[in-house]
């Protein structure tokens, strides 16, 4: 966020910490996380790969 100008800009030049992110990612990401695991999985068993 500090070095893109696409993300500065989409940020309004707000710089969150690892902290922040970090939290982010326990907090919000963790279901969506689970889910995506969970389809990619079961697409790699309908391709034959797992």
């Amino acid at each position: 966020m500090r070095e893109n100008m696409l993300f500065m800009w989409l940020s309004n030049k707000n710089i969150a910490d690892y902290n922040t992110i970090a939290r982010f990612r326990s907090q919000k990401l963790q279901i969506a996380f689970k889910d995506i695991f969970t389809q990619v999985i079961l697409l790699l068993v309908e391709e034959g790969h797992l």
